[in-house]
């Protein structure tokens, strides 16, 4: 019998004794001695309680949220703010090619143009 625990665990390294208890006991002798075998005390954790690594990844993931929303209200704002600013230099363009073309009108210079008659 020793012999066959060998093959089945050359590790396995049993004293006479304990291969005599192993012969002579059944598989379900032995899984009842072992089930006797006294257990550590288990943690008792309360029912609601939340693993401290779980609560950490909760309010980094709270922290990440806050900043990603307050960082898209920072973009929006300044996204507005450069739609403004693009408007404003686009009617400054036309205002100061109107009033260019204006002078230029009044001062004889194309009055024979009638392409800048339109504007």
């Amino acid at each position: 019998m020793q012999d066959g625990l060998r093959r089945l665990c050359p590790t396995l390294l049993l004293s006479s004794e304990a291969a005599a208890f192993l012969m002579q006991t059944s598989s379900s002798q032995v899984a009842a001695e072992i089930g006797t075998m006294p257990k550590k005390p288990a943690t008792a954790k309360p029912a609601g309680a939340v693993p401290e690594s779980v609560l950490k990844k909760r309010k980094r993931d709270e922290d990440w949220a806050a900043k990603k929303a307050a960082a898209s209200l920072d973009a929006k704002k300044k996204s507005r703010d450069q739609r403004k600013e693009i408007f404003k230099r686009a009617e400054s363009y036309v205002k100061d090619y109107r009033d260019q073309v204006q002078h230029l009108l009044q001062s004889d210079l194309l009055k024979d143009c009638t392409a800048i008659s339109i504007l």
